[in-house]
């Protein structure tokens, strides 16, 4: 019976420019992994409330039908990360029917504010419980493995245009870190290094010029570690 590896993901775990789906570590992944059927049901912007479903639906189907064996959750960047705009102040902007209007929202909202951690689209509290209650569900089904990727540490590239974003991110991967402790059947692995600042140290040669998608090489790091790590107590 084939195996199946669900992977709720965001934007990092999806191609783009200068990454075709050939070189996605979710693709990696399916080529390394024969007798697995890997679903990555990752999409652009996804932030933890996807895990928890306002439709009971969706949440039984992502784990009682799904049935996977293990299950790798890639997101939290798009929660945490400073912003300009409050997540309804951006669907409003967005709503605008007039692009010279949006834009000159955007431009005064950039121009008037600096980004502010109070902005992220998903507050801390809020980011883990979202992970809890999704856990919850995973051990109520008996998944045996979940596993969490750390948010990436930011390149230099990506703290000249977000100068606040590291310190978020460390304080919502102790959230993934917290997860681990209190749940046995969840790992976690950094994407590109074992420890933050040997991240630090290559996180701009492993992303594109955006500062945070990890680029060609990045997304077989990232693969290699990844299937390195849910391979070392079984192999799968």
């Amino acid at each position: 019976m084939t195996k199946h590896l669900l992977i709720h993901g965001d934007s990092l775990a999806l191609p783009r420019q200068g990454v075709c789906y050939e070189e996605t570590w979710p693709y990696f992944l399916q080529d390394q992994l024969s007798e697995w059927h890997v679903l990555n049901r990752s999409l652009d912007g996804n932030t933890s409330e996807i895990l928890n479903s306002d439709t009971d639906w969706e949440n039984e189907r992502r784990l009682d039908y799904f049935e996977p064996s293990a299950v790798i959750v890639q997101l939290g960047i798009a929660d945490c990360a400073p912003r300009y705009l409050r997540k309804f102040e951006s669907t409003l902007v967005d709503s605008v029917p007039s692009d010279i209007l949006r834009r000159a929202l955007l431009f005064l909202a950039t121009n008037l504010r600096s980004r502010s951690q109070k902005r992220a689209y998903v507050p801390r509290s809020r980011y883990e419980a979202n992970i809890d209650a999704f856990l919850g569900r995973c051990k109520a089904v008996g998944v045996p493995k979940v596993l969490f990727i750390h948010i990436l540490s930011p390149s230099e590239k990506y703290l000249a245009k977000n100068p606040t974003v590291a310190s978020a991110i460390k304080a919502y991967n102790e959230v993934i870190q917290k997860m681990t402790m209190k749940y046995n059947f969840v790992q976690s692995v950094r994407p590109l290094a074992d420890s933050i600042d040997d991240e630090l140290e290559i996180a701009d040669e492993y992303t594109l010029e955006d500062g945070y998608h990890l680029n060609p090489e990045g997304n077989c790091r990232a693969a290699d570690r990844i299937l390195s790590t849910l391979q070392e107590q079984d192999p799968m």
